[in-house]
């Protein structure tokens, strides 16, 4: 999927990147600072390492994924649904979007891009 996930302010799984040349960078929809609410219409664990195993799948499958971003409105919500692609085509490069709005910056050190 390319997506680099890190945490909010306050502790919420949100894509702290995205990678290149890989489906949710290709989608344009996603953008750095999106917290992530479902996958696959189910809620998310608080444990982000649970969050990237459930992220991870076979190369052309779908996932469907609920984000919440602060700005949009009315409700904020919005869900994309991506098709997982080769991690072994996926470029080197990170492409790290322009800082998130206020009110959605993530903490706890740099980007971390999960593989997924």
């Amino acid at each position: 999927l390319g997506l680099g996930m890190g945490r909010d302010e306050v502790g919420n799984p949100a894509v702290s990147s995205l990678q290149e040349g890989m489906p949710a960078a290709l989608d344009g929809r996603v953008k750095a600072g999106d917290v992530l609410l479902r996958i696959n219409h189910q809620p998310i664990p608080r444990d982000l390492a649970k969050v990237v195993e459930l992220l991870k799948g076979d190369a052309g499958t779908q996932v469907k994924l609920t984000f919440n971003r602060i700005y949009l409105s009315p409700a904020g919500q919005f869900e994309v649904t991506l098709v997982r692609a080769p991690l072994k085509d996926a470029p080197k490069e990170i492409k790290k979007p322009p800082p998130a709005p206020q009110g959605t910056r993530l903490c706890g050190g740099g980007p971390r891009m999960c593989g997924i």
